[in-house]
């Protein structure tokens, strides 16, 4: 069925693959997940999981880790189609692929004292540089996709009420990005803005006792893929991965 099995005598070869689907019978409600029947043309099979393909070989181990190899021309059609597609597959990245940094950053800031009285009135757009480093020896095309959440004190912006949370979300396309290369992009622009009192004044009614009120960013999520897999996936601080589910 094989190389490995080409050198036997066909007896001896006969007895090997009867042992091979005895011994895969005896322990198939404990296969795991990733094991596939494959089915050679003269009927037999054997249950294992795939490994590789090279140079027309199929490499295949079964459960009690013992390796196979196999002429992938020996297999039934439906099988031989399975593994060229499984072969095609790009490899499934660790975490450890890429490395991702998340700096504050605030992009502009302009102040307003005219507008109203006793107020000194400030608009900031800020948000998050991000870095990634491919830390592989290929070049990858990933996307990044990220939400930015903001506590709204001032209440002058829509998307939550007054002491509330709001949102940003967007993504970023990253082609071809090198071997161990780093790219660094900017999250889309937040507005915050702040109140401060000017010297001499009071809060009408002290509804507002605080001299200075401010919106503020208070965290990022970042998800990272390559193509459909998610690589990275981060949350900064950590709580927010149960504070804001994604």
């Amino acid at each position: 069925m094989g190389t490995v099995m080409n050198f036997l005598p066909r007896p001896a070869l006969f007895r090997l693959f009867l042992v091979i689907m005895i011994a895969g019978i005896g322990t198939a409600g404990t296969l795991a997940a990733a094991t596939r029947t494959f089915t050679d043309r003269q009927g037999r099979t054997i249950q294992a999981e795939f490994v590789s393909l090279e140079n027309g070989v199929v490499k295949i181990r079964r459960d009690d880790g013992i390796t196979f190899d196999l002429q992938l021309s020996s297999l039934s059609d439906a099988d031989q189609k399975w593994i060229r597609d499984e072969a095609a597959r790009p490899a499934a990245l660790p975490a450890t692929a890429l490395a991702v940094e998340m700096v504050r950053s605030t992009y502009s800031t302009e102040k307003d004292e005219k507008t109203r009285p006793g107020l000194v009135l400030t608009l900031e757009q800020s948000g998050y540089r991000v870095k990634i480093t491919n830390k592989t020896a290929a070049p990858l095309s990933l996307t990044a996709k990220y939400r930015v959440f903001v506590q709204n004190d001032t209440g002058s912006f829509s998307g939550a009420a007054e002491g509330g949370i709001r949102k940003t979300e967007g993504q970023e396309k990253i082609t071809g990005l090198p071997p161990y290369k780093t790219t660094e992009f900017r999250t889309n622009p937040i507005p915050l803005g702040s109140q401060k009192l000017k010297p001499g004044y009071v809060w009408k009614d002290n509804k507002k006792p605080r001299e200075k009120i401010a919106d503020e960013i208070v965290g990022i999520q970042l998800r990272v893929y390559a193509g459909d897999q998610l690589v990275v996936e981060r949350h900064v601080p950590p709580s927010l991965e149960k504070t804001q589910p994604w």
